[in-house]
């Protein structure tokens, strides 16, 4: 714990006690705040563009279905009507057999089939040819369109990686500066309670009530207050130090703990606690004093608690 030290660093460890409150306050919020939400939105945006991939390929597929099917319907259609028109690649041409008595007589002639049946049977496969290639044509197209919607979400994800990562360097950075400035604060406050004896246990922004110079009423003011432990040799005081956020106008406050008296430590230094003097009157109250005279404050506290002990 750090206190507010009195004398003509008062101010500087005051400031640097301010610091230190709020470069812990930032780094838990980084740190719970900052890179969590840059991961959920990371995921959901992930799983999102997942999502639609998964959706474009089962559209791609369902697309090569059709496809599938309407080449087999063709090439059904075009056996069938091979069929129908007596067409057969690996059959042999057998001629009829023929007598003397057939060879001397001229031939009937035979006369050529109408060749609607034909026709309207080509017309029928030429149309559904067409129609398979207009089909094809149109899943080509969407496959396209949808393999460049697929690339796209690809590289948006890709560069949310990057930025994601990006972010969380300069988190980390961030982080980084403020641990080593935590560390630092608490070198110094460390070295301010080793001269001083005085140790922050709590800070804490609050409002003291204070009377008004103009009219007879109170007020609210704003205050940081600090819980501290002031240490002697053989002592310890415990109170409420008060400074207000505007020193140039508003007023320090003492406010002494629950108990009036001071604590000593045990004989052996084993933790034990007794009563120790009797506080002196100006400690038994609380008391206002303008900034300018705080390390006079601070000097009769020292001073009290640095006395020799009764024995």
């Amino acid at each position: 714990m750090t206190h507010e030290p009195s004398g003509p660093n008062a101010e500087d460890v005051q400031k640097i006690q301010e610091q230190l409150g709020m470069a812990r306050r930032q780094y838990d919020e980084l740190k719970s705040v900052g890179i969590v939400k840059a991961q959920e939105t990371f995921v959901a945006y992930q799983q999102a563009a997942e999502a639609r991939y998964k959706a474009d390929e089962d559209q791609i597929e369902l697309l090569k279905s059709d496809n599938s099917r309407l080449e087999e319907r063709v090439a059904a259609l075009t056996k069938e009507r091979d069929a129908r028109m007596g067409v057969d690649v690996g059959a042999k041409i057998v001629p009829p057999e023929t007598s003397e008595a057939t060879m001397q007589t001229d031939p009937e002639p035979v006369p050529e089939p109408e060749p609607v049946i034909e026709t309207v049977e080509k017309t029928v496969h030429d149309a559904e040819i067409q129609i398979w290639r207009d089909k094809s044509a149109q899943s080509d197209s969407v496959m396209t369109g949808m393999q460049a919607t697929i690339d796209d979400l690809r590289a948006q994800m890709d560069k949310s990686a990057q930025d994601a990562q990006q972010q969380r360097a300069e988190q980390d950075a961030v982080l980084a500066a403020s641990q080593t400035r935590i560390a630092t604060l608490e070198k110094i406050a460390g070295m301010f309670e080793l001269l001083t004896g005085i140790r922050v246990d709590g800070v804490r922004q609050t409002t003291h009530a204070v009377e008004s110079a103009e009219e007879d009423t109170m007020r609210d003011e704003p205050v940081v207050a600090f819980d501290c432990q002031q240490s002697g040799p053989h002592q310890k005081l415990r109170y409420t130090f008060m400074m207000p956020v505007d020193t140039d106008h508003g007023e320090c406050v003492y406010a002494p703990a629950a108990s009036t008296e001071t604590l000593m430590e045990g004989a052996e230094g084993d933790g034990n606690q007794q009563q120790g003097q009797e506080l002196p009157v100006f400690l038994q109250e609380e008391i206002e004093f303008a900034p300018a005279m705080a390390p006079v404050f601070f000097s009769r506290v020292s001073a009290f608690l640095h006395a020799p002990r009764d024995s």
